[in-house]
């Protein structure tokens, strides 16, 4: 059933701040503080920093001494929209982020794309991470996806892959409408979506600035390196891998092979009864691994 509570609720006693670096403003979800590093949580493609209403405030309580931070990525929500969507970009985003804080390191963890600049952030720029959890993420090579699943699990990841394209490029083409976006958000979901968060997103979407940059962000992704074994095999940061049986996109599969075969040092949850929004559709599941395992490296 819909949810008929705001999941407001979940944030009472948790802030919405800016913060401005002279290079980005950066709009985020905050609660917490204290001296250890900080918790920054990432979103997925054309998303908002709502999609962690359910975990920032829950989270900055379990984790002692530190702050919990939930960002709108680069391009996305009120956060500065440049125009430029590498990945490149958005880790020089979430440097400066991390720089404006003043603390030189911080726990991340991604959701989608979040996961995927997450990912190669680990790879690239990994100083300044004392931790990552990979929560449904996006963007692995096809040669990876080869080697942990069947032709017929390719074959229905293609396909789920291509209804995420096909709803995206319908609710651009027309101008946002609030039932294309709310059949966007399905996607993310095993059961029937909140309407409230299709609503946050719809009046997100109709944004002037926000609808000019979705296509430019979207079209923007098919330029990006994927994370390959390789690259998984250079990762030096204790990672925690949050998956789902449900997912559409990424088997979880897949991330059982990277778990077990690729990264030095991980561990892998998957749950049932939830789609591309674990931190959502099962997130006192999701606090709970999250804060254990930041808990466990601090």
């Amino acid at each position: 059933m819909p949810e008929t509570t705001s999941a407001w609720v979940d944030m009472l006693g948790g802030e919405i701040s800016y913060f401005d670096d002279g290079t980005y403003r950066t709009r985020c979800l905050h609660a917490g503080s204290g001296s250890e590093p900080p918790l920054v949580l990432l979103h997925g493609i054309g998303g908002h920093a709502e999609a962690y209403l359910k975990n920032v405030l829950t989270l900055a309580t379990t984790l002692e001494d530190r702050a919990v931070y939930a960002i709108d990525l680069l391009g996305h929500g009120f956060t500065s929209k440049p125009g430029s969507y590498r990945l490149e970009d958005y880790a020089n985003h979430v440097e400066a982020f991390i720089d404006h804080l003043d603390y030189d390191s911080v726990h991340l963890s991604g959701e989608s794309l979040g996961g995927w600049i997450t990912s190669w952030m680990a790879v690239n720029r990994s100083d300044h991470l004392e931790t990552i959890c990979l929560n449904t993420t996006a963007g692995l090579t096809k040669d990876l996806h080869r080697r942990a699943l069947s032709d017929e699990q390719i074959t229905q990841m293609d396909a789920e892959n291509q209804d995420l394209m096909d709803r995206t490029k319908e609710m651009i083409e027309h101008n946002y409408p609030r039932d294309l976006v709310e059949r966007r958000v399905e996607w993310l979901f095993h059961d029937e979506p909140p309407q409230e968060l299709v609503d946050i997103r719809y009046r997100l979407y109709q944004r002037e600035d926000v609808k000019a940059e979705m296509p430019t962000i979207y079209e923007s992704t098919s330029e990006f390196g994927r994370i390959g074994d390789d690259d998984f095999k250079r990762i030096d940061v204790p990672t925690l891998i949050i998956h789902t049986d449900h997912n559409p996109g990424t088997p979880a599969d897949t991330m059982r092979y990277v778990n077990d075969s690729l990264l030095k040092e991980s561990e892998i949850h998957v749950y049932e009864q939830a789609a591309h929004w674990p931190q959502w559709e099962q997130a006192d599941e999701f606090n709970a691994h999250l804060a254990e395992f930041i808990g466990t490296y601090a």
